[in-house]
């Protein structure tokens, strides 16, 4: 058994120094070429800025759906906070306080989606 590891652990050195060499060799990134000419749409706008537009979509619609879920547990399908009992009967009151923050959400996940969807002219 000990003869079977020999040559595994030499090849794993091997392999080892090769990949370390390799990447001796390799050459530092410049970033500057994110925001080059070379990188940009048909628009002249970088691709990077195009790239994160998409995500601010992305992540305003997401938002925008987790305020919407919220609110709507909230109002509907929660435990109430409150339960008034009054002669007229008993009555049950939303979690006011969540319903506000699902709507806030709601509307500033819609808005971020929005601004970021929306074309902008050229100066």
């Amino acid at each position: 058994m000990a003869a079977e590891l020999l040559p595994r652990q030499a090849k794993a050195m091997v392999l080892l120094t090769e990949l370390k060499s390799k990447e001796r060799d390799r050459q530092p990134i410049n970033i500057s070429l994110l925001w080059s000419e070379k990188r940009t749409e048909k628009g002249g706008r970088p691709a990077l800025l195009i790239m994160l537009r998409a995500i601010a979509i992305i992540l305003g619609i997401v938002l925008a759906a987790v305020g919407g879920v919220i609110a709507y547990r909230a109002y509907f399908l929660e435990p109430t906070a409150a339960v008034i009992i009054s002669e007229r009967g008993v009555q049950q009151l939303p979690d006011t306080y969540r319903m506000i923050e699902g709507i806030a959400l709601l509307i500033v996940g819609a808005a971020m989606a929005f601004i970021a969807a929306r074309r902008r002219p050229k100066k």
